[in-house]
């Protein structure tokens, strides 16, 4: 656990409503725990500290980052899901917090039951990247793996992942028939293909970008709806799809932060205020862009949208890939 000081005198907050405890009062009363189910050196967890040094000087008390999977592992969501509903405990959440329960028939978690929504953080964009010897144009390589069915092999950075869940999205939308290779991580996957035992794959722009400008593998576009500044030149691959079905094709993991349900409103608005100034920080937007993120802001209810919107992206992409709760 890493603690850092807060700069500001504790919020005073009144609830409004007769529905909410009386005395909201002072918050914070004590340390908020940020936690982060990733390993402390992951991307995703290098962003969630970013984002709550920035939110620190506006809560007024303590932050104590909590990290997985060493201490919480998957178990992160649930520990802040059953936490006080007091605004001291808030989650690093992203995609697979949804999606996980659709895998794990073991859980008691319910994500749209158990967690309110404070705000996102943001996405982060894959590439679709291929070995070199392969078509260097998306639509090209399309009709090169629809041409040798079951030949090529897709990598990916873990059964399951965002990255096999979009590999396969991709591949039925593509109607490509291939086989999944998942690796531990990005390091050992991209290895594989820039060595040539694997063919293509996703990952995270961030990941690929360096093999990308050494010219040891090719990025075929990105799977925003947009594209991105720090790969301008790479189309993405709604629009390199044309008039095939992958024009329709997005698929970008994100994060954000929730909170327990049942949050008094004027705390989870307090806790959005400070996400959402920490995000019109320069220096933050620039932080998270050298991690391959894209910022943007919604309020709590905005978010809340989003995530049932993605939670149908990625359960189509659970289906494509065959995956069966176990």
């Amino acid at each position: 656990m890493r603690r850092r000081p807060l700069l500001a005198a504790p919020l005073l907050l009144l609830a409004p409503a007769r529905g909410e405890a009386a005395a909201v009062a002072v918050w914070p009363n004590r340390p908020i725990r940020f936690v982060i189910p990733w390993p402390e050196d992951n991307a995703a967890a290098a962003i969630g500290r970013l984002v709550g040094a920035a939110m620190a000087p506006r809560l007024g008390g303590e932050l104590v980052f909590e990290y997985g999977p060493q201490e919480l592992g998957a178990e992160g969501d649930e520990t802040v899901a059953r936490s006080p509903s007091d605004g001291h405990a808030i989650l690093l959440a992203g995609a697979r917090t949804f999606y996980r329960p659709l895998l794990r028939p073991d859980t008691s978690l319910d994500p749209d039951r158990d967690f309110d929504f404070v705000g996102p953080i943001g996405d982060a964009p894959f590439a679709l990247v291929v070995r070199n010897g392969l078509p260097r144009d998306l639509l090209g390589f399309v009709a090169h793996a629809r041409a040798n069915p079951g030949r090529l092999n897709m990598a990916s950075t873990g059964q399951g992942g965002t990255s096999h869940l979009a590999g396969e999205l991709f591949n039925r939308m593509a109607g490509i028939e291939a086989v999944h290779v998942p690796y531990r991580g990005s390091v050992p996957a991209l290895a594989d293909l820039v060595g040539s035992r694997v063919d293509y794959g996703f990952d995270t722009l961030a990941a690929v970008q360096g093999h990308a400008m050494a010219q040891r593998i090719a990025m075929l576009g990105v799977s925003t709806p947009a594209r991105v500044a720090m790969a301008a030149g790479v189309p993405t691959i709604a629009e390199a799809g044309g008039a095939t079905p992958l024009a329709r094709f997005v698929a970008a993991p994100w994060l954000g932060i929730c909170c327990p349900a049942g949050v008094a409103a004027p705390v989870v608005g307090g806790l959005a205020a400070a996400l959402a100034a920490a995000l019109a920080e320069p220096e933050v937007v620039a932080g998270l862009a050298g991690q391959g993120c894209r910022a943007f802001s919604l309020g709590p209810a905005g978010f809340a949208a989003y995530v049932r919107a993605e939670q149908r992206t990625w359960a189509g992409a659970i289906a494509a890939a065959g995956l069966r709760p176990g």
